[in-house]
């Protein structure tokens, strides 16, 4: 980049804070820049980065950018900034390689949030009802760090909602909060979806596997062997439950309002929409299809493992309602 003379653009989140990842590509432009590629603005790159907070602004950064490019506009987006936050060397690093710095923060239902957070994490270390699942609801205070230091000019916030995104696209909703609408229209989408959640009956049979070896084999498992279709629900939580969890949110977060173009955060989050989920019913984990798929893969890994180790839990989560 050339430093202060360039336009930087930062999108930045995590699950909830979500990130401006909008998941497609810019067709390559010509270097030097041609002028026949005026329409999409002079020069843009796109990196897609992790924050590493043990390392240095430009460490994590120069790892998959040239500090030094002559791009003028950088989109970056990645999920741990709001975390690089608590840098104070985050925020000059950004002030130090751009001339303009917009941030872009796309959250999520309160309720939402922590099902997807659970869903993912279960995937992972996360063993257990989603009752164990954890995350910082108070957007508020983790915007803060980034409205004190960039300024809240600087600072873009957008709801995770579909029926706010012109034509239901966060990709278009993304390049027009950045004050660049015209390059959706030239970046290649992917055929397929991205990241495809897993049912309810498939996050559970995966709540209740322990260790990453064999998650990864209950995952592997899904793709060999899908499970039916049968449960068109999408959250564990039901409509009142996660009615009475999103009151209590309201008030940690009204000071978004400031940030948002002053739309009340009840609204902006459509938290009075009680029916975003019209084919909820009570989660069975005894579901007849769940227990034979377990015992499926339980004998399927007996054999492979010579019958030694096997982890799914069974003990106090069997029998479970969520």
């Amino acid at each position: 980049m050339r430093n202060s003379q360039d336009w930087k653009l930062l999108s930045s989140g995590e699950p909830g804070l979500q990130s401006g990842s909008v998941g497609g590509e810019l067709d390559p432009l010509p270097r030097p820049h041609d002028p026949a590629n005026e329409a999409f603005g002079p020069q843009h790159s796109i990196a897609a980065i992790g924050y590493d907070d043990s390392k240095s602004f430009e460490q994590n950064v120069g790892a998959f950018f040239a500090l030094d490019s002559d791009c003028e506009t950088l989109l970056m987006s990645g999920e741990e900034f709001s975390r690089a936050s608590t840098h104070p060397s985050f925020f000059q690093g950004l002030l130090d390689i751009g001339a303009e710095v917009k941030v872009v923060f796309y959250l999520r239902r309160f309720d939402h949030l922590l099902e997807s957070v659970y869903a993912q994490c279960v995937k992972d270390y996360l063993t257990g009802p989603i009752e164990v699942a954890e995350y910082q609801l108070d957007f508020y205070e983790i915007l803060r760090p980034f409205v004190e230091a960039l300024g809240p000019d600087r600072v873009v916030v957008r709801p995770y909602n579909p029926k706010f995104w012109p034509g239901e696209s966060i990709g278009q909703d993304f390049f027009s909060a950045i004050g660049l609408p015209h390059l959706w229209g030239a970046m290649r989408k992917p055929a397929g979806r991205i990241n495809e959640s897993l049912s309810r009956p498939e996050t559970y049979m995966i709540s209740v596997t322990e260790g990453i070896a064999e998650k990864q084999r209950l995952m592997d498992h899904f793709r060999a062997r899908p499970f039916p279709d049968c449960d068109r629900a999408k959250f564990f939580r039901s409509p009142d439950f996660r009615f009475d969890f999103n009151l209590r949110y309201i008030g940690l977060n009204s000071g978004v309002a400031a940030l948002n173009g002053g739309v009340d955060i009840t609204e902006f989050l459509d938290l009075a929409n009680v029916d975003d989920d019209p084919h909820w019913q009570a989660f069975d984990p005894n579901d007849p299809q769940i227990v034979d798929y377990l015992e499926t893969f339980r004998a399927k890994n007996s054999d492979l493992d010579g019958g030694d180790d096997w982890e799914v839990r069974e003990d106090g989560i069997e029998g479970m309602r969520f």
